[in-house]
């Protein structure tokens, strides 16, 4: 039986580096259209935030990610990395970042991402979920 990790609740957590505000949100969902609602609603929320970066992890094999202006696969493809490899599924996590006027640089933004989901999860946790079922379309149980 193979086992994924999926979070048991919402999270957030901020820090400041050189000046640049990050905001993280990870979340639960269930489908492609609760991911993209929960990016809508957290673009809406910082709507004068510098870039709004995202990813989300389907059970059913979905994989997407944006990076919104940071340059391209420095924010959003590192971040879905970090959920693959931890074998984290159904989630969505979303990090805001208000510009603080110091440019930080095309390789510097992944560490300061991996280091929000991590302490993100670390403070939250996750569920472990038996996958018990053979249509990847249905929701395991813990049962």
């Amino acid at each position: 039986m193979t086992e994924y990790l999926v979070p048991y609740e919402s999270a957030e957590s901020e820090f400041e580096e050189k000046r640049s505000r990050f905001i993280s949100h990870v979340f639960l969902v269930e489908s492609e259209a609760e991911a993209r609602a929960r990016i809508d609603e957290m673009k809406k929320k910082y709507y004068d935030a510098r870039h709004n970066c995202w990813c989300f992890v389907l059970h059913d094999g979905t994989v997407r990610y944006g990076d919104d202006g940071e340059p391209q696969g420095t924010a959003g493809q590192p971040m879905l990395n970090v959920f693959q490899r931890e074998n984290v599924e159904n989630v969505v996590c979303i990090v805001t970042r208000y510009f603080g006027g110091i440019l930080l640089g095309a390789g510097a933004p992944t560490p300061r991402r991996r280091r929000t989901r991590l302490t993100m999860r670390a403070r939250r946790g996750c569920s472990r979920f038996p996958c018990c079922c053979s249509n990847a379309r249905t929701r395991c149980s813990s049962a």
